[in-house]
């Protein structure tokens, strides 16, 4: 019974029956049910879950026929809300990646602020301790100046450097 008959996935003859109407395709090894999946008009085989078959055409389910014949005639109406439908769930899924993507973007933009606080910050730290070392150095200097003009405001020509010392160490 199978020498007449084809494998509908790789086209080759050859089978080998199982027995109780089970065989298989000695070529893809793709097993059929020839009570199942065979064509009642022509005996080809049938690949699983065909509706219709590939080398006559005859319709295997008497539903198919049923649906084929529904979807033909439907009204403008029935052609509008199944399109409708169709483009609502276009528009729910389209606004699902549109929120994830703007979800990530609004993301992306805290750490990018976050970034940009943090680096702020430590410039104006750097800045502070520049300015506080540079008052430090300005006082310290200011100090030795004001110190070299009390000690040189004595009237006195200048002194050789050893006698400010002996005057600085006996308190004069």
């Amino acid at each position: 019974m199978t020498a007449d008959v084809e494998c509908p996935h790789c086209g080759n003859r050859a089978f080998t029956d199982y027995g109780d109407g089970l065989v298989a395709c000695q070529r893809c090894y793709v097993q059929f049910d020839l009570n199942e999946q065979q064509c009642p008009n022509c005996g080809s085989l049938l690949p699983e879950g065909a509706i219709a078959c590939l080398q006559c055409g005859t319709t295997l389910r008497g539903e198919s026929e049923s649906q084929i014949f529904e979807e033909r005639f439907k009204t403008a109406e029935d052609w509008r809300r199944a399109r409708l439908a169709v483009v609502q769930q276009q528009r729910a899924e389209t606004e699902q990646a549109s929120s994830q993507r703007m979800d990530a973007w609004w993301e992306e933009d805290r750490k990018q602020r976050q970034a940009e606080h943090l680096a702020r910050l430590a410039r104006q730290r750097r800045e502070r301790n520049l300015l506080i070392v540079t008052i430090a150095v300005v006082v310290i200097v200011l100090l030795v100046a004001a110190i070299s003009l009390i000690v040189f405001s004595s009237g006195e020509p200048d002194p050789a450097p050893t006698t400010l010392l002996l005057r600085w160490s006996a308190g004069s």
